[in-house]
């Protein structure tokens, strides 16, 4: 076995540290086994992402794009890991020239590709073939059991009589309970979430889905949709449909293609379910220029979605028309509607209190990064210079090799956004020039 298969092997076996072997796990699975057991991985490791620092990094020039292909990617291998145990029971005869072939041309493991290119004969085939296959196996096997540790998780909670909230490896979702069915607003990461959210929403309504409502188009919030096919609608602002055609074509396809929100709107959306009313709102821009708040009037709970984050790091999507001095301004208008409680896009419930704290770390932000641009320090000077207390307990929300929100990330897109602000108040007017 080749050395850089091997060491991660060995190395998460022997050492019995979580923290060693998630690191050999996400590095080795995503950069080795998985390009090789899984074909549409391997796009990983060409130059069409090797050209993004900044999926590793904090530069201010980040791509979307590439994060959410590469999201996509890392979905497919979640939900591909029993093709590389099958790949390990493959039948092959010792000393079949035609078989060795057959791996190498396939494009098989390498294991099978090494043997093949050396023209191992005899009992050698077998014990390089056991061996191999006995290791890749149970490499695959602890790589699949810390991914399904870490995005299987849910849990969901009671915030009124008739709304719940359910928590997991991607934005809160609510579910709304009414006389003739559920409304599901955001569908998390990955199909399996989805058809889990659809049965619990099932359970607790007595009916079917009635509707789905994404708040925006980030796959956290939206991947999930093509478990609820058959529904009676897809709501979402206008901003947030064509976002997701431009950016994340390649997943809205067959299948998927039916769950594209197809009700869309500008300003107001109002739905009448089971002696329910469901109001979404677009009330300015925020996280992106297509957020909307839902608003359960009758149960007098609103879900914000990522207009807010509770002690939480931000997603600032500038690309997709994010602003920090628009979104303060949006949460005023979240602030005046009526309402008791909160269910944030990431992090617990909350109350009015809630989005007044979050919208004073915005500001907080906002001046200090500003004040930095001002100064003429770089990002990395006002990375390690602007000072935020009052984010000091924030969590990090982290997908290794795609993004992380955290401090650096969140500091590095205020700057570039603060730079370009600056930078275009230096240029000269039409009229002056």
């Amino acid at each position: 076995m080749p050395k850089y298969q091997a060491l991660p092997f060995i190395a998460c076996c022997i050492s019995g540290s979580r923290a060693l072997a998630a690191f050999f796990v996400e590095l080795g699975a995503a950069m080795i086994v998985a390009s090789t057991i899984v074909p549409d991985f391997s796009s990983f490791l060409t130059p069409r992402y090797r050209r993004e620092p900044t999926l590793l990094t904090h530069r201010p020039t980040s791509s979307r794009v590439a994060r959410l292909t590469c999201l996509s990617h890392f979905e497919t291998l979640v939900q591909s890991f029993p093709i590389g145990l099958q790949a390990c029971r493959a039948p092959h005869r010792r000393g079949d020239r035609h078989t060795e072939q057959a791996w190498a041309g396939r494009g098989g493991l390498p294991c099978f590709r090494y043997a093949a290119s050396r023209r191992i004969q005899g009992p050698m085939v077998k014990r390089v073939l056991l061996a191999v296959g006995a290791g890749t196996a149970c490499f695959t096997i602890l790589v699949a059991g810390y991914l399904y540790a870490r995005l299987s998780p849910f849990s969901y909670e009671q915030v009124s009589d008739d709304v719940y909230m359910v928590k997991g490896f991607g934005g809160n979702v609510a579910i709304l309970r009414t006389d003739d069915g559920a409304v599901v607003v955001d569908s998390m990461t990955f199909g399996f979430q989805g058809k889990w959210i659809r049965k619990l929403a099932e359970r607790l309504s007595g009916g079917p889905i009635r509707a789905v409502i994404n708040t925006h188009y980030h796959q956290d919030h939206t991947h999930g949709n093509p478990a609820f096919a058959g529904t009676a609608r897809f709501v979402a602002t206008a901003n947030t449909r064509k976002h997701l055609v431009a950016i994340d074509a390649d997943y809205w396809t067959g299948e998927a293609a039916a769950t594209l929100p197809a009700d869309t709107f500008v300003h107001d959306h109002v739905m009448e379910i089971g002696g329910k009313t469901i109001l979404s709102m677009y009330k300015g821009r925020g996280h992106t220029d297509g957020d909307l708040v839902v608003l359960f009037v009758e149960d007098r709970v609103l879900h914000a979605g990522d207009l807010v984050f509770n002690s939480h790091w931000p997603n600032i999507d500038l690309e997709a028309g994010s602003s920090i001095p628009a979104w303060i301004e949006t949460l005023n208008a979240v602030a005046d509607l009526g309402f008791d409680r909160v269910i944030p896009g990431h992090g617990a419930v909350t109350d009015r209190r809630g989005i007044r704290q979050f919208q004073t770390f915005l500001r907080e932000l906002w001046r200090e990064v500003r004040a930095a641009v001002k100064a003429g320090m770089t990002v990395d000077e006002a990375r390690a210079n602007v000072k935020l207390p009052i984010a000091k307990d924030f969590e990090v929300f982290s997908v290794p090799t795609v993004i992380s929100l955290d401090r650096g990330f969140v500091i590095g897109r205020a700057w570039e956004e603060a730079a370009r602000a600056a930078g275009s108040k230096a240029q000269p007017t039409a009229a002056g020039s």
